[in-house]
């Protein structure tokens, strides 16, 4: 799975919103514990284009992170590839 990314609306007020957020992130990130065979790739620290949504650029480097996930999900014990986030 992709974790979804930051978010760039509300203001401080929206502490509410900015929580819930962060708390889906967090599910997302530890599900690899729960489920076998599963990864999550990170997008943090990518650029966005809008509120939510990665910009192309970033998009493109999630999709080969996406890629490397797959491929160590499936190779890895064979080629010492590390988890993701």
């Amino acid at each position: 799975q992709v974790q979804i990314s930051r978010m760039a609306w509300g203001g401080l007020d929206d502490r509410e919103g900015h929580q819930r957020w962060t708390n889906i992130r967090e599910q997302q990130r530890t599900l690899h514990t729960k489920i076998k065979n599963f990864d999550t790739v990170n997008t943090i620290g990518y650029r966005l284009a809008d509120c939510i949504h990665l910009n192309s650029d970033s998009q493109e480097i999630v999709g080969k992170d996406a890629a490397e996930a797959m491929y160590c999900l499936i190779w890895g014990k064979l080629y010492g590839c590390l988890p993701g986030i």
